[in-house]
């Protein structure tokens, strides 16, 4: 007894009285002339074909899960440096808030717009 194949084909063909019909053969073109486009393949479950491609399948999704993940954390650390960019600003205009005091001796007055952003943004003591 033969193995059974791990690929086999349906395709148009002829029955013992010679009526069109669909044969399966291992050939998805046996003939002359017969075009290979006509042919269904079948592939046998569990075979190496269906694993290979099962395994394909997987590789694919798990890329694509890579990919989104990645994506995620891109757009968090985008979002992470826009807050960092903001706040380093806010750092330095305190810096030129206090060099402004220094060189001119004066302290925003208390109770002044200038006062309660310095509170805002290191705190009050």
């Amino acid at each position: 007894m033969t193995e059974t194949p791990e690929t086999i084909y349906l395709i148009p063909g002829e029955d013992i009285d010679g009526a069109p019909c669909m044969v399966w053969c291992e050939d998805p073109a046996p003939g002359e002339g017969m075009d290979p486009a006509e042919a269904v393949k079948y592939v046998r479950p569990g075979s190496a074909s269906a694993i290979d491609r099962d395994v394909a399948f997987r590789q694919r999704d798990l890329a694509y899960k890579q990919r989104d993940e990645a994506e995620l954390k891109w757009s968090q650390a985008r979002q992470e440096s826009r807050g960092l960019r903001e706040r380093i600003g806010e750092l330095e205009t305190i810096v030129k808030v206090f060099r402004g005091c220094i060189e001119t001796g004066l302290m925003p007055e208390p109770g002044s717009p200038c006062q309660k952003k310095v509170f805002e943004l290191v705190g009050e003591s």
